[in-house]
């Protein structure tokens, strides 16, 4: 980056503006992750516990079903948040060339 210069020479952006929406979109796809981690470290396991292996019942198999959603559903929710993450990521990549092309 340049010395100094605050504005960027083709767009007109200011350095502190880009700096921020980096650090924002980090903190972002950080965040994301994070809860992705919780998602599979916490939530899913609890699912897994909630099981009843001698429960001998028609509404058995109601529970069961209804745990399988529960897990999909979680799974679901986990690899999204991931792949939000990703695109944050993407976009950091996006602006530090933008970054290096504003302020050379």
């Amino acid at each position: 980056m340049g010395d100094g210069q605050v504005t960027g020479l083709i767009t007109g952006i200011e350095r502190e503006t880009l700096d921020q929406v980096r650090q924002d979109c980090t903190a972002a796809g950080d965040a994301l992750r994070n809860a992705a981690d919780r998602v599979e470290s916490q939530l899913l396991p609890l699912v897994d516990d909630a099981a009843i292996t001698d429960w001998v019942s028609s509404g058995r198999l109601t529970y069961d079903l209804s745990r399988a959603a529960v897990t999909t559903a979680l799974g679901i929710v986990r690899d999204g948040f991931r792949g939000v993450a990703a695109h944050y990521d993407d976009a950091i990549w996006l602006i530090d060339q933008q970054s290096k092309v504003e302020f050379p």
